[in-house]
């Protein structure tokens, strides 16, 4: 939506597996055309953007691979990138055929393409995560089309990448389903629920399949952030036991003002 509202790509043909969606998202705005017949889908691509849970993507790129035009370009939208992007794609790509591992800080826990709007991208941030070999034109390419779409862009290589959003992206997330798992299954207390607990669980009612293939793909990134988590939990745990309520307005005191500084509202 956002690239054909500012005429970036000539054509945009969306490839899937319902023909219902796929037609709906032609109604919508969202693509030129759409076929369910991936080698016809990707034959005259310029750029190809895959957006898929991490765990099939590098089946999609295998049977892509041999209907793609020279010079064609491959980028995803995946949420982690070492055991993708580093590991398994890169390294069994045919000469001719660039690929840059990319990932938009952008969206919510609401799916499909009823809920995709134009203006997604404007004020975010894309991670791009080039690796030794990358083609340089096929990187232009794919940092262009994403600024085309409003977001700026950031190089990370995978494994930076990967740590980072473990902490940023994917550790809250797990917070957030332990604290359904832990208030929900209490007896009542869903007549006591107020905009905190939804805001701060809202991620929550995402896709479960999306988001394991995440936590096991970047299981390295996802437990070194628990272990951080783990030990802020415990130090504000030893501080509730003691009674120790100057230390705690500290750490309180601190953690507003850290956000604070990133968020305004």
């Amino acid at each position: 939506m956002a690239l054909r509202k500012k005429k970036a790509a000539s054509g945009v043909t969306g490839v899937g597996r319902n023909r219902a969606r796929l037609r709906k998202a032609v109604r919508l705005g969202a693509v030129d055309s759409c076929t369910t017949d991936l080698r016809a889908g990707v034959r005259d691509a310029d750029i190809i953007v895959i957006a898929a849970p991490v765990g099939v993507i590098q089946g999609i790129v295998s049977r892509i691979l041999p209907f793609l035009k020279k010079g064609c370009v491959i980028t995803d939208t995946g949420s982690t990138k070492k055991a993708l992007v580093a590991d398994k794609i890169k390294p069994r790509f045919p000469n001719g055929i660039g690929f840059v591992g990319g990932h938009p800080l952008a969206g919510s826990q609401l799916g499909g393409v009823a809920n995709a709007r134009s203006n997604l991208f404007i004020g975010t941030v894309c991670v791009l995560t080039p690796v030794p070999g990358t083609d340089r034109k096929a990187l232009a390419a794919v940092k262009r089309m994403w600024e085309s779409a409003g977001a700026s862009v950031e190089l990370l290589s995978p494994a930076k990448h990967d740590e980072v959003l473990g902490l940023t992206s994917h550790l809250p997330h797990l917070v957030a389903v332990a604290l359904v798992r832990s208030a929900l299954g209490a007896e009542g207390a869903q007549r006591f629920i107020a905009g905190g607990f939804r805001d701060t669980t809202r991620v929550a009612s995402s896709s479960g399949g999306m988001w394991r293939d995440i936590f096991v793909s970047n299981r390295a990134g996802v437990l070194k952030a628990l272990k951080k988590f783990r030990s802020e939990i415990l130090r504000i745990e030893g501080l509730i036991k003691s009674g120790n309520g100057a230390s705690l307005a500290r750490i309180l005191d601190s953690a507003k003002r850290s956000r604070d500084a990133v968020f305004k509202t």
